[in-house]
């Protein structure tokens, strides 16, 4: 089973002299990114659209086998919360198509105000295409029920398992593909995990490759750099030779 692990964007100045050398130019930042790691989760997509000529940029300069994950944006899952949406994902979803065959998977964060419906999300999902691959993170713990687990294993959905200081992680695989999303352990966005809370994630993760899915691991807690670090722990912890014929890390 492939899994790939990377952060939640590459873009942070405070990256500077932790992560990327001092003096690199931004515009030489994805590049360097792509020497240490093998996927990207794109925050930028939530706050705008992205525009063609960009993506034709990250797809054109990015290695072959390099993956990028596009979060939806926040238009369609925070302000029309799912409803009315269809003509603005079309247009999502023609831009996303630029990146080829290194497009990953779509990740559709919903607001913490969104409680359990499932008739909306059944909608919603229906509108998918499905040569893409998506995930659903849920923000309102309502959500965590089994017919939202079975709504999404019915359409190869996944459950987007987070790992955050007030959200419940429900190590659940609906799709032929499992995705993680580690926000941090004691607060969100600013806490570094400690080996020994890798070590338990390790654990939790090579369950998951047992059931014959591959996986995408996004770290979020950029702060100080922690989602470099904390990435290339978990990679090399996933990597010991006792693991390597469950699943493979890159």
């Amino acid at each position: 089973m492939r899994w790939l692990i990377g952060t939640s964007g590459w873009s942070y100045k405070h990256w500077q002299g932790i992560f990327y050398p001092e003096g690199l130019k931004s515009k030489d930042w994805l590049s360097f990114y792509t020497k240490t790691f093998s996927t990207v989760e794109v925050n930028s997509t939530f706050y705008h659209m992205p525009q063609e000529k960009t993506l034709d940029g990250w797809r054109e300069k990015s290695p072959d086998n390099f993956v990028f994950t596009l979060k939806m944006n926040r238009f369609i899952t925070h302000r029309k919360k799912l409803e009315g949406v269809n003509p603005f994902l079309k247009q999502f979803f023609d831009k996303a198509r630029r990146l080829e065959d290194k497009l990953g998977v779509i990740l559709h964060q919903l607001p913490p105000s969104l409680k359990k419906d499932i008739p909306l999300l059944a909608s919603y999902l229906k509108l998918l295409p499905g040569e893409m691959r998506h995930a659903v993170e849920f923000r309102d713990e309502s959500w965590s029920h089994d017919e939202t687990f079975d709504l999404l294993g019915s359409e190869g959905i996944a459950y987007c398992i987070v790992s955050s200081p007030s959200l419940r992680a429900h190590m659940r695989a609906t799709a032929p593909f499992a995705y993680v999303r580690m926000h941090g352990a004691g607060g969100w966005y600013a806490s570094c995990y400690s080996d020994r809370e890798l070590r338990d994630w390790a654990k939790h993760i090579v369950k998951l490759a047992k059931e014959d899915c591959d996986g995408y691991i996004y770290f979020n807690n950029d702060y100080a750099g922690y989602a470099v670090q904390n990435a290339l722990t978990l990679r090399e912890q996933l990597r010991h030779p006792s693991r390597r014929h469950i699943l493979s890390v890159v």
